[in-house]
């Protein structure tokens, strides 16, 4: 083509095809331009390969790029190791090393990040110029699919994610915002090998339960709702005061354990809230027990064992 390899001195292996490709080509080896103004530039750049028109036009010396398209790469001067693919892909591009775009206009403002991943239509286009170590995963400027960041290991899913397969999560996993559901809806629980099952609510019972047990000695207990099962050795007249601020449906099995409660009693105390209309309850047998759940403005005894 006219003016290709015009000044080629001791360049090897080159290839050039159009007008004005690798015209300023003077050591460069191992290139391929094909089409117009390709790699037109390029003075002493390896294992470049360009086609289509204005890919890789100019100054400064890069290697190992791939542009396929027309204004590809087509302001990069010393960025190496990108591969684009799409007219006007990583069009803004000046150093930038290590991207790969797939698409029209992905990666556009692009022009000094590095390792940066954009596939699809406009994929990443208006991400700035100077964002490094990025995914995008788009159609559109403004409709990003799937976004990540490779060097904070996170990955962002931008709608509904519907998995048909197992999946494995070995990190920590975060909840963002999480819909109120009914009494009604299935609940999540984790077998002892680490697998999410579904459980209708109709079928739960007390093995669903997580039961912690409390084993205490003090002459004053305080609960807090962490509790479910609180065994009590009173060695001297005990009380035991339930949460001041309860949740509703919280509730307590309070048993001695001892058995002391007859020589000790244990006094169960609201804490500003009635028990069965009292203030408080009491344990005064040896091996007694008390069962007793909170509705949101009192507590009420279910059993009583003396």
């Amino acid at each position: 083509g006219y003016n290709a390899l015009l000044v080629n001195a001791a360049g090897k292996c080159n290839t050039a095809v159009g007008t004005y490709n690798l015209q300023a080509n003077t050591t460069g080896c191992r290139n391929t331009a094909i089409g117009y103004n390709v790699l037109a530039q390029k003075v002493d750049g390896c294992n470049n390969i360009g086609i289509g028109t204005g890919v890789l036009a100019g100054i400064g010396d890069s290697d190992n790029n791939i542009a396929m398209g027309c204004s590809v790469l087509s302001s990069n001067t010393t960025g190496s190791d990108n591969t684009a693919i799409g007219t006007g892909s990583q069009g803004s591009n000046v150093s930038g090393a290590g991207n790969t775009s797939l698409g029209y206009l992905a990666l556009l403002q692009n022009a000094t990040g590095d390792n940066n991943v954009a596939i699809g239509r406009c994929a990443g286009s208006t991400s700035g110029a100077f964002a490094s170590n990025k995914l995008y995963i788009a159609n559109c400027g403004d409709c990003s699919l799937i976004s990540g960041d490779f060097t904070g290991k996170t990955v962002t899913i931008d709608g509904a994610t519907h998995l048909c397969y197992t999946l494995g999560v070995s990190g920590a996993t975060t909840l963002g915002t999480v819909a109120s559901g009914a009494t009604s809806d299935p609940v999540l629980t984790i077998t002892s090998g680490g697998v999410v099952q579904k459980i209708a609510a109709t079928s739960l019972g007390e093995d669903n339960n997580r039961y912690e047990t409390t084993g205490l000695t003090n002459s004053t207990i305080n609960l807090y709702g962490g509790e479910y099962v609180v065994l009590v050795n009173p060695t001297a007249p005990t009380t035991v005061y339930l949460p001041a601020a309860p949740d509703t449906g919280t509730a307590f099995k309070i048993k001695d354990y001892g058995p002391n409660a007859l020589a000790n009693n244990i006094t169960i105390d609201g804490n500003g809230k009635d028990i069965d209309g009292n203030g408080t309850a009491l344990i005064n047998t040896n091996y007694g027990a008390i069962e007793l759940v909170y509705n949101g403005t009192a507590w009420f005894i279910l059993s009583f064992v003396n």
